[in-house]
């Protein structure tokens, strides 16, 4: 889970101390030689908690965990110049620290509770900065605290209900109904609700003989839920890999019927894939229905796109199943159905990958298609019986373009959104093969340019089995074209029924939207080793245009914030504004977002809510004039939510130039007095790249000239902040942090080598130290006498004179503080 915002803060430091390392070898005694060196100490400060596990917390109560000494093949932490790399040789703090935990070798950031472990050997990797940037690899920290958890149910399926407030979870032998506003929210009966559905007892006796894994497959796991129009809920659970239909009220969870057959509309297995979408006009005699496309037994081996039985209100069928073709490579190839959209032009359209049968003369490869079926079809009179007449499909196209374009095939989710011009649009997201280089791309498409496939595209045939896939000429496509819809499909020729049941592909591809302009941007995202499977779309409207913020979450717990929006050669372009880490590194198997509001996570372990603007994160205005759910406050230096009323002073996405606001004079400027001898760290929050390939490091300017890194007194942390180590007089002036030509901070570093001279030898610094104990116990003393007068003379309201003394004494007594700090 994410670090929640009403816990306490964690305060990652570096404390840079001179301290005296001996080598053992040598054995010197104090009194000799000894090596001297500045060492960068990482602290974490914890608050103890019950149980005597550390929690993230404040300073006070500080406990703090010794650091484990890195293995051979960690990261290092700093890296110095570009290639030499520097780290402490002590594994633990010498500043006299609580080491009642003793050695822990794993604290793991991304949790409401550090655990201390030995058994697993995992190390944070942080950047020595006073302030880390939450935007790399961090914990996502939100305002509050949202995670629903009821043990490890395998919670892989999600529906939001606006009207009603409330989130739907499936989950294995379990279904609940929680707040939408704060899943958290378990303790009243209107905003929580829990229904269990247990496997029946003749599917638990054939799931013993179907399966060995009788732990996960023989329980009942729910795979689809759907709210229909009169206010029940449609439930699809696997039964112990026998599925079966429970229709449910919406608001009590109280079972209506329960005990149908779901076969072919979710799959049995809790593993597989499958698409359904519940439609309620446009049917034939305008009966609801719900479309499906998955398998149809627990075997996997046959899988259809399907419409079960239309029933009139007395339970009379109307019209027979309707179905693909069982067991024709040429309709459906061992597919993986990933997501159905009823978009009103009476089509149902669906999204898969499967083995590409045009491909299968050069090799075995998977493509990702979009298919449409009409929902008027009734099938054929004499051929293609309870089979769709309608049903085409085409292959997504969605490609980095060049003289050799690479693909990425395999389609892992889809988001359809209404775009401002009322075009409908699908985000989807794909990835490569398992088998070498491993990446994921979002390619974004239009339904018009996918009508306009269907509708104009050639189809694609072959002559023989022997011969290769092509286009098939105009002049064999019969009239009416086929795929159209038509009033009554058993009406249409033995001649267009026999073309349909040869041709269901389409010759062109359906192209992405920068393709489709010929961009040479390809792909809206794509990164490689990453594995992106699911992902939603917010549109965040801001005052000169609408931008799309994608949220796309990985296999192994990350999840992606990314910016979209149209250049000024109407290219779609993105920038990848956060990455955030999650509590588990798991697969995340379903999301919703309530737009402007928060986004919901499902993972096998829990639910997750999280706040969509997360603008107390950005620490520079270059960061937080990115997002369009925020807006940089140019006087109080500060990113906060963005409000339609705000004013000049503060700076906000801009659609001229979405990765260069106007952040030249809310460049973060600081002033820091050092004494030679002293170490500093300068932290530097930049821009995020948007792919692995694209280099965005910032440069460090000293006095209007580029840092020269090779200088021994410079290191560099793995974030691009820079350290100062020993530093003297000439490294006075002006340090800069900047990125592709905006100045991000700024530090005027001041040397004082006047009033304070470093020691250079134990006897000089136990000199120092010694005097200044001196002076502090002085102090303490004057202090206490100054208190116990002050006591005293306070009750003497009716002075004037009394009071005003009182106040000088305490101006100076401030500022005899201020002197000693």
């Amino acid at each position: 889970m994410l670090v929640p915002d009403n816990s306490s803060i964690v305060v990652v430091a570096v404390v840079v101390v001179d301290v005296v390392l001996l080598k053992a070898k040598e054995k010197k005694s104090i009194g000799e030689k000894a090596e001297r060196r500045s060492l960068l100490l990482p602290i974490l400060i914890l608050k103890q908690t019950d149980q005597n596990r550390p929690r993230l917390g404040s300073s006070s109560g500080q406990r703090l965990c010794r650091w484990p000494a890195p293995s051979n093949d960690e990261k290092p932490l700093l890296k110095r110049s570009s290639s030499t790399y520097i780290r402490s040789r002590n594994d633990h703090f010498p500043l006299g620290i609580d080491k009642r935990f003793g050695r822990f070798s794993s604290c793991q950031l991304c949790r409401s509770t550090i655990s201390c472990s030995a058994r697993h050997y995992r190390h944070v990797v942080l950047s020595f900065s006073s302030t880390q940037a939450p935007l790399v690899m961090q914990c996502y920290s939100g305002r509050k605290k949202h995670v629903f958890n009821k043990g490890n149910l395998y919670y892989r399926v999600l529906l939001l209900d606006e009207d009603a407030n409330a989130l739907y979870v499936g989950a294995m032998n379990s279904f609940y109904k929680l707040n939408m506003n704060d899943i958290n929210s378990t303790l009243l009966r209107d905003k929580f609700g829990e229904f269990e559905l247990k496997p029946t007892t003749e599917a638990l006796a054939l799931c013993s003989v179907r399966t060995r894994d009788q732990e996960l497959k023989c329980q009942n796991h729910v795979k689809l839920v759907i709210k229909r129009s009169d206010g029940t809920l449609y439930l699809c659970s696997t039964n112990a890999l026998n599925p079966t239909i429970s229709i449910l009220d919406s608001t009590t969870l109280h079972v209506h019927e329960t005990g149908s057959s779901g076969a072919a509309i979710c799959p049995s297995d809790p593993d597989d894939f499958g698409a359904a979408v519940w439609i309620e006009h446009g049917n034939p005699g305008k009966i609801p229905s719900i479309y499906s496309a998955t398998a149809t037994d627990y075997t996997g081996a046959n899988r259809v796109i399907y419409r079960p039985p239309l029933l009139n209100e007395r339970g009379d069928m109307m019209h027979p199943y309707m179905s693909t073709a069982h067991t024709d490579s040429k309709w459906l190839k061992e597919p993986n159905f990933v997501a159905a959209f009823d978009v009103g032009d009476g089509y149902v359209y669906y999204f898969f990958r499967e083995l590409a049968v045009e491909y299968m003369s050069c090799g075995t490869v998977i493509y990702s298609r979009v298919g449409r079926i009409c929902k008027s079809d009734t099938g054929g009179r004499n051929l293609l019986k309870q089979t769709w007449t309608s049903f085409f499909k085409a292959r997504l196209n969605c490609s980095i373009s060049g003289e050799f374009p690479f693909y990425f095939n395999e389609i892992q989710d889809v988001y359809k959104v209404s775009g401002s011009n009322q075009e409908t649009l699908f985000y989807a997201t794909f990835s490569t093969g398992e088998n070498g280089f491993s990446g994921s791309a979002i390619c974004v498409y239009t339904l018009s340019e996918i009508k306009a496939v269907f509708d104009s595209s050639p189809y694609k045939g072959q002559v023989s089995p022997l011969h290769v896939w092509q286009a098939l000429p105009s002049t064999e496509t019969p009239t009416p074209r086929p795929g159209q819809c038509v009033r009554d499909s058993k009406t249409l020729s033995d001649t267009t029924l026999h073309f349909v049941k040869t041709h269901t592909l389409m010759d062109r591809a359906v192209s992405h939207q920068n393709n489709k302009f010929r961009s040479p941007e390809g792909p809206l995202f794509y990164r490689k080793d990453v594995i992106l499977q699911k992902l939603v779309v917010d549109i965040v409207v801001g005052e000169d245009s609408s931008y799309p913020v994608i949220y796309a979450a990985s296999n192994n717990g990350k999840l992606f914030k990314i910016v979209s929006w149209h250049d000024a050669h109407s290219y779609v372009q993105a920038n990848v504004v956060a990455v955030y880490k999650l509590r588990h590194e798991e697969p995340v198997h379903a999301m919703q977002i309530l737009p402007g509001q928060y986004l919901y996570i499902a993972q096998d372990v829990e639910v997750s809510q999280i706040e969509l603007p997360q603008c107390h994160l950005y620490k520079s205005c270059i960061l937080c004039a990115q997002d369009p759910y925020c807006a940089w406050h140019s006087i109080r230096q500060q990113c906060h939510r963005y409000r339609t009323s705000y004013r000049d002073e503060w700076i906000k996405i801009s659609s001229a130039d979405p990765l260069k606001p106007s952040c030249v004079e809310a460049t973060r400027r600081f002033t820091r007095l050092l004494y030679p001898g002293d170490s500093i760290s300068l932290t530097c929050h930049q821009k995020i790249p948007n792919s692995a390939e694209e280099r965005l490091d910032a440069i460090w300017m000293f006095n209007n000239r580029t840092l020269d890194l090779s200088d021994s007194k410079f290191l560099l942390t793995v974030e691009n902040g820079l350290v100062i180590v020993n530093i003297t007089k000439d490294y006075s002036g002006l340090y800069e942090c900047v990125q592709q030509k905006n100045k991000l901070v700024s530090y005027q570093i001041f040397v004082d080598d006047k009033n304070c001279q470093k020691p250079h030898s134990i006897q000089e610094f136990n000199a120092v130290y010694r005097e200044w104990c001196r002076e502090f116990q002085e102090y303490k003393l004057t202090m206490s006498r100054w208190k116990k007068w002050y006591e005293q003379n306070l009750q003497c309201s009716d002075s004037s004179d009394r009071r005003r003394l009182a106040q000088d004494h305490e101006l100076k007594s401030n500022r005899l503080v201020q002197v000693h700090r």
